[in-house]
């Protein structure tokens, strides 16, 4: 799956900002890997800048840091201070992404987590568009996306099928 990359000193302002959080939140990084669901030596990869950021750690480390949805995205490409939300998980601080790839809206009458993670791969071609494009990394999120594809077509079938086999069972 497509990852967040950034250049080296929005990297360094996450790290800074991850830093002061953690201490607001007074929280170890010991605390805030497991919370973020990853390894401490990945989250120092991270915040080192030396590994790129994947959908599922931007997840895990707002997560931890009780930061708003995107705000890991915000930070690293646009440079913007994550919103930090309180523990019940109200946003205390609005955030978004400037343009089309981060609107803040309700998500659409029966949306999945098929449909999130197809927008999530598009969301990340449109940065990908915007920043560097390599044919490797373009490759890799065609592959992302027909897979997803694939297994979305695959869940919807599966349904369909259930639900016809249900119909015929009470016939």
């Amino acid at each position: 799956m497509e990852s967040i990359q950034g250049s080296q000193d929005r990297r360094a302002l996450l790290d800074r900002w991850m830093n002061e959080r953690r201490l607001e939140l007074r929280l170890k990084w010991v605390e805030v890997a497991r919370r973020a669901k990853m390894s401490p030596q990945n989250l120092v990869r991270v915040r080192k800048g030396l590994i790129s950021i994947s959908w599922d750690a931007a997840d895990g480390i707002e997560n931890a840091l009780l930061w708003e949805r995107g705000s890991v995205e915000a930070a690293v490409l646009e440079g913007r201070r994550p919103a930090a939300r309180d523990a019940a998980g109200r946003n205390t601080e609005p955030v978004s992404v400037s343009g089309p790839a981060r609107e803040r809206e309700e998500a659409p009458p029966g949306w999945t987590d098929e449909d999130e993670r197809l927008w999530l791969i598009a969301r990340g071609m449109l940065h990908s568009l915007q920043a560097e494009l390599t044919r490797r990394r373009w490759w890799v999120m065609r592959e992302e996306y027909l897979r997803l594809q694939a297994d979305a077509d695959q869940q919807r079938t599966d349904g369909t099928d259930a639900e016809q086999a249900s119909r015929a069972r009470s016939e």
